[in-house]
């Protein structure tokens, strides 16, 4: 028995997939003008979530309770995985972009 939810590594990085997190990332590197590196990708996840985990989570006002799973589920999230979806897509993009300006 695999030990994958729905082809990702876990249920929490499924859910990241779902929720278009690497879409967003990947917009976001891209117009950062970086390349396409994995070590610097899995740090760019990390620290773009973290942010958006800031900015849209108002940690305060949930219970302890729901504080400590949440963050739980979050430390869960395999961003390995999530940073090689997003290189996937910067590297389809760059291609796209390099056939576009030469006319293909």
């Amino acid at each position: 028995m695999s030990n994958t939810y729905n082809g990702h590594a876990n249920y929490e990085t499924w859910l990241a997939h779902l929720y278009e997190i690497p879409e967003a990332i990947a917009q976001e590197y891209m117009e950062a003008d970086k390349k396409p590196d994995l070590e610097e990708l899995e740090t760019f996840c990390l620290d773009w979530f973290e942010e958006y985990y800031d900015c849209h989570v108002q940690i305060a006002t949930l219970p302890l309770l729901m504080q400590d799973m949440l963050s739980a589920a979050v430390t869960d999230i395999d961003w390995r995985e999530v940073a090689e979806t997003v290189k996937d897509m910067v590297v389809e993009r760059l291609l796209k972009k390099e056939e576009i300006g030469h006319g293909n």
